[in-house]
């Protein structure tokens, strides 16, 4: 901690008060009286603590410190700190004060003062928000149970009031665990593109216990490293919300980001030293996508599901942020961490319906994430769910449909543990039909249903296992398909429900 000093001797004649400075008997001068009285020109009782106060009268033979109110009425008698409260205990209101020494040596006097500012510091609303894409894209978050879109008008944190029954500084909460309903209480989380500085919006809270804040013309600031104030953070006013901006990018990639933010009250003295006078927690769970929902669509099903990007951010955390990247790694999330299983039985699809024909192909979303019926999938339901995915975050996918009745070169179907050409026994050699997901029309295939023989031979065993990730199309036919002839149809965009 940093001291003001301000140093008194009784040979200066401003500092003697009304007192001889000669000792009793002898007619010699009395030694000096040095007096030293340090504080902080500001503090916040409760979310700071109490005010140090240093108070010295060298060789002194008494020293008294007391807290005075600006009437010059007495608050409260200290020594080595202020806890804020009156002689009775009470919490003394935000407002102008004086810390007052009195030191005596014999007949000498000396007394010295300092001000110091009651306040009350904290943050009672925080808002997180882009700038239409120059520096930070905003990305709302759709809550699929309670059907909800979370914009940048909902506070990511909020508290009622600065302290708690008890006294005590609130905490903002840290980001509510549901993944499904919108919260009611606790902290949202937020979602940006990766290479986002966001904005930061925050309410300072005013009516407490200390009866105000006490903040208006102190010159207290807020500052929050690696974050620039952009507004109203010279002197804090309750009035006038403190907007910052990150200076550098959220991440380096798709990711979640958790953060206990820091932010710091501060206040400077006249001699340009600054104090702490405070420091107050914001968790933040920062959501960091490719780019925007890639959906065509207008409903607010077509946003980033909470549900559905929770897990999948968390799965493929440190990604390069390139379309093809993301791509790759959520095929194999989906491939191998999901406990899919493919249907060695029906080939049937589980979770997704074609309404005409093979389009549109509709994914019942809703029902997959709480696993509505079971962990059995078809390719339909693999490539629904890749292309749902990959658009939701940033990677705009189609699907596409292979054709038709072909016999399967060797393949390992997801949820399975070793390669086979006949996936449904020894009469079950073949494929119907066939869907995949595409980027490009269906020149470059991504397919999360199964892994392909990477071999020379993918007609005959032994088989090394290549993922479908982002491959030529006519390689991937010529690996898939041992006899027949298959081709690449329809693209289309899946529809969520």
């Amino acid at each position: 901690m940093l001291w003001i000093a301000l140093l008194v001797s009784c040979v200066n004649p401003p500092a003697v008060i009304g007192k001889d400075d000669t000792s009793s008997g002898t007619g010699d001068t009395a030694p000096p009286l040095e007096a030293l009285l340090e504080v902080a020109p500001a503090f916040d009782p409760i979310l700071g603590g109490p005010l140090a106060i240093r108070a010295v009268a060298l060789d002194a033979d008494s020293t008294t410190v007391t807290v005075l109110d600006p009437d010059g009425a007495l608050v409260a008698t200290v020594t080595d700190s202020w806890d804020g409260r009156d002689d009775s205990g009470a919490w003394a209101q935000a407002g102008a004060y004086t810390v007052h020494l009195q030191a005596t040596l014999g007949s000498a006097l000396v007394e010295q003062q300092a001000p110091v500012q009651v306040v009350r510091c904290g943050v009672v609303g925080a808002w997180a928000e882009g700038d239409d894409g120059v520096s930070a894209t905003h990305v709302p978050l759709y809550w699929h149970m309670s059907r909800e879109l979370q914009g940048p008008d909902l506070p990511i944190a909020q508290a009622d009031s600065l302290e708690d029954a008890h006294e005590q500084p609130v905490q903002l909460a840290a980001p509510a665990q549901d993944l499904d309903f919108l919260p009611t209480d606790g902290s949202l989380p937020t979602a940006f593109t990766w290479d986002s500085r966001p904005i930061l919006t925050l309410e300072l809270g005013d009516s407490t216990v200390l009866g105000s804040s006490g903040l208006t013309g102190v010159g207290v600031r807020l500052e929050l490293e690696g974050w620039t104030v952009i507004s109203g953070g010279d002197s804090l006013d309750p009035s006038v919300p403190v907007v910052l901006q990150a200076d550098e990018a959220l991440g380096t990639g798709p990711g979640v980001l958790d953060q206990d933010l820091t932010l710091s009250f501060l206040v400077d003295d006249d001699q340009g030293s600054s104090w702490t006078i405070g420091q107050q927690a914001l968790p933040v769970r920062w959501y960091l996508l490719l780019d925007a929902p890639a959906f065509q669509r207008p409903e607010i099903t077509y946003n980033a599901w909470v549900a559905a990007i929770d897990p999948a951010l968390r799965a493929i955390q440190g990604v390069a942020p390139t379309d093809e990247a993301v791509i790759d790694a959520l095929v194999r999330w989906i491939y191998e961490d999901l406990g899919l299983s493919y249907d060695t039985r029906y080939g049937a699809s589980y979770y997704t319906s074609y309404q005409s024909g093979w389009t549109p192909a509709v994914f019942q979303l809703s029902s997959f994430l709480r696993q509505g019926a079971g962990q059995t999938v078809n390719c339909s339901d693999c490539a629904s769910i890749l292309a749902a995915w990959a658009t939701m975050l940033g990677a705009p996918m189609a699907y596409n449909i292979v054709l038709q009745n072909f016999d399967l070169n060797y393949i390992q179907a997801i949820g399975g543990d070793e390669f086979t050409h006949c996936p449904f026994g020894s009469w079950g050699c073949s494929f119907s039909y066939h869907a995949v997901a595409s980027n490009d029309g269906g020149e470059t295939i991504w397919d999360a249903t199964l892994a392909l023989d990477g071999d020379a031979d993918p007609s005959n065993p032994p088989s090394d296992l290549l993922m479908v990730e982002h491959i030529d199309a006519q390689e991937y036919l010529d690996r898939l398909v041992m006899r027949g002839r298959a081709t690449i149809n329809y693209e289309g965009e899946t529809l969520l429900q």
